[in-house]
């Protein structure tokens, strides 16, 4: 049931009862006139008047309170939502950067995916968000998949990190890959494509990433 339809029945639930309570009043005045007039009954009427505002007063209070935690467990939800959409905001631009939708670039195009990752992507750029997240009071959010999903994210964009460095070193300056190419003759068609496929496998590892953090962004939405 939504939450607009729960409180239009309760708020006539409530109109009806207060209906039937002042017809019941008015009739029961009417017949019981001469006992109302006394003053045991003036007394017991104070008291029980006493007593309706003290519950009135506690019940008052319980719905106040209520009603401002369930408005900071939404402001909470928010914020983290705000800080995925974030998360997944630069991630799809570093996959536009890459081109992460081709399968394979060519020499060509690889060089024109590196000198745009370089202009435009900054390591600020995932710091920003890994702070964002450890800024959240996990003790808050309520939810062991959405505390998991914001660990997710936090850890995948400090791989990201990696991954964006390593993909703009090259090969050539990443021990285990430039071993591999030492069994070619630089410069050789052999060197030249080897080069190729492994600074494809960089892209890669970027691109691997990215899935992750799309996969996380998704658990957390779901959770919350």
């Amino acid at each position: 049931m939504k939450k607009e339809d729960c409180e239009a029945r309760t708020l006539i639930a409530l109109v009806v009862g207060i209906g039937f309570g002042v017809v019941i009043g008015i009739a029961t005045l009417t017949v019981a006139r001469p006992v109302f007039q006394s003053k045991e009954w003036a007394a017991w009427v104070q008291a029980f008047g006493s007593i309706a505002a003290i519950g009135g007063a506690y019940w008052i209070g319980k719905q106040q309170a209520r009603f401002a935690e369930n408005l900071r467990i939404e402001r909470t939800k928010k914020a983290i939502l705000g800080i995925g959409d974030l998360a997944l905001e630069r991630a799809n631009l570093i996959a536009a950067l890459l081109s992460l939708n081709e399968d394979r670039l060519s020499d060509h195009d690889m060089v024109l995916a590196r000198v745009r990752l370089l202009s435009q992507y900054h390591k600020s750029m995932s710091d920003g968000v890994i702070g964002a997240i450890e800024s959240i009071p996990f003790a808050e959010v309520g939810s062991a998949k959405a505390i998991a999903a914001l660990q997710g994210l936090q850890l995948q964009f400090g791989f990201l990190d990696q991954a964006i460095t390593n993909f703009n070193r090259g090969p050539e300056k990443i021990e285990v890959f430039s071993e591999s190419l030492k069994q070619y003759l630089p410069g050789s068609s052999e060197y030249i494509s080897h080069k190729e496929i492994l600074q494809e496998t960089l892209r890669f590892h970027v691109h691997d990433r990215i899935k992750h953090i799309k996969r996380h962004y998704n658990d957390l939405v779901q959770s919350l």
